[in-house]
């Protein structure tokens, strides 16, 4: 069978840093778009792209604690996973996506 790129697994190691890294560039991305709206509150950005962009960040980073979760035993610590959740629930609140919040901790 060929080794195409769609089949080949990511190692563990690289999944948790991939992961990590994305987990902290959302959040940090998150920081921003909210300062960015806050700061133009009046100045006529499109509402529909802003809530797009934080829709996707948060579910790219609610996915991505997940795989921490689910890869803990490798170099996640516990704290760290909780950290990132209370950290994405603080964002998900500041953006009055609380519905989504309920969902997510639901499932």
């Amino acid at each position: 069978m060929p080794n195409n790129s769609c089949t080949t697994r990511i190692p563990r190691p690289t999944r948790v840093r991939y992961a990590q890294k994305i987990v902290n560039q959302s959040l940090s991305t998150l920081s921003k778009v909210y300062k960015e709206q806050i700061d133009n509150h009046n100045n006529g950005i499109d509402c529909e792209v802003i809530k797009t962009r934080v829709k996707c960040l948060v579910e790219v980073t609610l996915y991505c604690i997940q795989v921490l979760e689910g890869e803990a035993k490798t170099s996640c610590k516990p704290l760290d996973i909780e950290k990132a959740y209370s950290n994405i629930i603080v964002k998900m609140v500041d953006f009055k996506r609380v519905s989504k919040l309920r969902r997510s901790m639901i499932e």
